[in-house]
């Protein structure tokens, strides 16, 4: 939204910030011609509101005062109260306004800025799945697991790239594989389904050891996702590396299933399943 009528470009310096579910990064741009500076870095849990958060660790240690404001959240963004899927904090840019000192504020879905980050990636970033070459200005898809899952679009049109924002990481996921079958029973679902986010998300990783442990009927030892995928990294534990490795295939899967939806030739994010599959004690069998 604009503070005012008279201006279409947003003013520097800008403040710029990126709101997950458990994390949120504010950062400071000068100008247009300035890189952002050190991201600060808080936990969603530690503040009340999201001005408080940007109060705190942003404004309250600098002596420069942003004119506007690029707020990227893990979250639709509907309306003048905008709530976010995996944590506590409501966006209220209209009180943002007065309350900050900002004078235009934009705030978009976090994958949908994603979106269109990737466009600035060159081919040493990217690692190619399959085989063909891919069109340059074919659909993508893009998709992430962090604290939920997060899936957004991008078309090209009118000689530009759109992001399309999305929430499908809150569609059904099911089992595919024999193996499959006896341990997805065990995964935890709500209102009787299964969706991307119960797996492909730190949480959901937890919810795949707990359950490869439980089709074994042998005991759960770790109940955070960094101490599974440390585990399974370091090869100390059968059930982990098992965890991880259905992990990275139901994010493959899941890739190509959007890849599919939209007729995309790159997925940005999927390459993630790749890069695994070198680091990961024993998935190099995952059926991706």
């Amino acid at each position: 939204m604009q503070g005012s009528d008279d201006e279409t470009l947003l003013r520097f310096p800008i403040l710029i910030g990126d709101i997950g579910g458990t994390n949120a990064r504010f950062s400071i741009v000068l100008d247009a011609n300035a890189e952002a500076g050190e991201p600060k870095i808080v936990k969603t849990a530690d503040f009340a509101t999201i001005d408080e958060a940007i109060q705190s660790a942003v404004l309250d240690h600098s002596s420069v005062r942003p004119n506007s404001a690029v707020l990227a959240v893990a979250g639709p963004v509907d309306g003048d109260e905008i709530d976010l899927t995996n944590c506590s904090w409501v966006v209220k840019p209209r009180e943002m306004l007065a309350n900050l000192g900002l004078s235009d504020i934009v705030v978009l879905n976090d994958f949908e800025a994603q979106a269109l980050a990737v466009v600035a990636l060159g081919e040493e970033h990217m690692e190619r799945i399959g085989g063909g070459a891919p069109e340059p200005n074919a659909s993508r898809v893009v998709l992430g697991a962090g604290t939920g899952l997060g899936v957004a679009g991008l078309v090209h049109a009118l000689g530009r790239w759109i992001p399309v924002p999305g929430e499908g990481g809150h569609m059904d996921i099911g089992p595919r594989t024999p193996r499959d079958f006896e341990v997805f029973p065990h995964i935890e679902k709500i209102e009787g389904r299964i969706s991307g986010e119960q797996i492909l998300c730190g949480r959901g990783l937890v919810n795949v050891y707990r359950a490869v442990a439980m089709a074994d009927g042998k005991p759960v030892h770790l109940d955070d996702p960094a101490e599974v995928t440390a585990s399974a990294l370091a090869g100390t534990d059968p059930i982990a590396v098992e965890a991880l490795c259905l992990f990275v295939t139901c994010l493959g899967r899941t890739a190509g299933d959007l890849e599919g939806a939209v007729e995309a030739t790159r997925l940005h994010g999927a390459e993630v399943a790749a890069q695994a599959h070198e680091g990961i004690p024993g998935v190099e069998a995952a059926p991706i």
